[in-house]
């Protein structure tokens, strides 16, 4: 009889099948990030989570009347010196074929909140570079269309 594979080895594979066939948005955001460093845009994860409250062992919304909501989940400042903000969302997942659906960025801007879309707007209209992306080839045509150097 054949030796089986050591647990860890099984499960760290478990892993890997399903970042590839159902990745989660922490997964995706990652992808991007990486693939944005190594273009050397400066990029960085956005925490956009509330405060945390230990009495009442809650997170709550900043009181601070200066504080944004539904700021990107990804920013950074493009070679060009415009700002880039991304949000990202997951990928839908065809339940019949098990393949990624990749959406259009219509229909990508309907899972978002109202304070993202206004975020991203804004950005738009101060010549900043803003879209919502649920893969890195979404990041990759979002890039190509904005004109922005790639290489």
């Amino acid at each position: 009889m054949g030796k089986r594979a050591p647990a860890i080895i099984v499960s760290s594979l478990l892993k890997v099948e399903s970042m590839l066939s159902n990745p989660t948005e922490k997964q995706i955001e990652n992808q991007i990030l990486t693939y944005l460093r190594n273009k050397g845009i400066f990029v960085w994860k956005n925490q956009s989570t509330g405060v945390f409250d230990p009495t009442k062992k809650v997170f709550r919304k900043s009181s601070n009347p200066h504080h944004i909501s539904g700021v990107s989940d990804i920013l950074g400042i493009l070679k060009d010196g415009r700002f880039l903000a991304i949000e990202v969302k997951k990928p839908y997942i065809s339940k019949k074929t098990l393949k990624v659906k990749y959406r259009t960025q219509e229909e990508l801007q309907k899972l978002a909140s109202v304070d993202q879309v206004n975020f991203i707007e804004k950005i738009r209209l101060s010549n900043g570079v803003s879209f919502y992306a649920d893969s890195l080839e979404v990041v990759e045509d979002q890039l190509s269309f904005a004109k922005i150097e790639q290489g």
